[in-house]
């Protein structure tokens, strides 16, 4: 949860044809024109994907791993999809219609890497 006066800061990767990879040891955000932005870790809590035909290089999730950078997909009609030793994705019981998912820490009693980008142990996500 954001604390007051604190940005949350996300890196979203919308698009198709666009590709997260690492150069040195920051994140590269390319294009299918080749340009290309780059972030530090430092500088981001969390990556968002929202859109199919984004590649993900393994260098890039083992770097947002090493950081405790959270990598949440989603996708139009499907579920989230997180990447993360922090959170897992569950169907919520509350709507049968099965179009709920819930946000849920895997050990809530476990401190999170990036505290400042906690989400209170869970979070209400609409598909």
């Amino acid at each position: 949860m954001q604390r007051r006066g604190e940005e949350l800061r996300l890196l979203v990767i919308t698009g198709y044809g666009k590709r997260l990879s690492v150069e040195g040891k920051v994140f590269k955000v390319e294009d299918r024109n080749k340009s290309s932005s780059k972030v530090n870790p430092a500088d981001i809590e969390s990556i968002v994907i929202e859109s199919s035909g984004v590649s993900i290089t393994s260098a890039a999730i083992e770097l947002a791993s090493m950081a405790g950078i959270p990598i949440f997909i989603i996708r139009g009609r499907g579920s989230p999809t997180v990447i993360s030793p922090i959170y897992s994705v569950k169907r919520s019981p509350l709507r049968p219609e099965g179009n709920s998912t819930l946000l849920q820490r895997e050990n809530p009693a476990a401190p999170s890497p990036r505290a400042s980008s906690d989400l209170r142990y869970r979070t209400r996500l609409s598909a």
